[in-house]
């Protein structure tokens, strides 16, 4: 019996170790992998992370597709203010946790001061276009005035 009870207690042991290095290799122990697009976003100074996120996906071997996790997790500015280094995180349904960082060019201002700029800019185009066709009008208007009038000098001049 205890030769018996010893084979049980070996047997239970090496099914103990087997099952551990099982679930040790079976394990994911992987992080996401974080890509970038080709269109890499301008930073503004302080963006929505929604903007600063919109060329960055994640994938896991295991999960799939797990972009709804990506974050950013810091935001440095160099110190001469033209490019500002961008860290992204993401995680996996195992939170194993991946890091990224990319560089973006800095623009000062913010993108509604970016963006209010060029609609005042096109606003300014469409009245410079108004105004040269006011011009043309005005111009066309004093042809056919100084014509009338030449008409008008030419008929007095006749009836003396």
């Amino acid at each position: 019996m205890g030769k018996r009870l010893g084979i049980l207690i070996a047997l239970l042991t090496a099914a103990a170790v087997a099952g551990c290095v099982f679930l040790r290799v079976a394990r994911d122990n992987e992080g996401p992998v974080i890509e970038f697009t080709a269109n890499v976003p301008t930073y503004y100074g302080n963006p929505d992370d929604k903007d600063l996120l919109s060329n960055v996906t994640a994938m896991d071997k295991k999960d799939g597709d797990v972009s709804n996790t990506l974050f950013v997790d810091s935001v440095r500015v160099s110190e001469d203010g033209t490019r500002a280094k961008v860290t992204y995180v993401a995680l996996d349904r195992n939170s194993n946790v991946s890091r990224v960082s990319q560089v973006l060019s800095c623009k000062t201002g913010s993108r509604k001061t970016e963006d209010s700029r060029k609609d005042a800019d096109a606003k300014n185009e469409d009245e410079n276009v108004k105004d040269s066709q006011d011009q043309e009008n005005q111009t066309e208007n004093t042809s056919e005035d100084t014509q009338q009038l030449d008409t008008q000098e030419d008929t007095q001049a006749v009836e003396p």
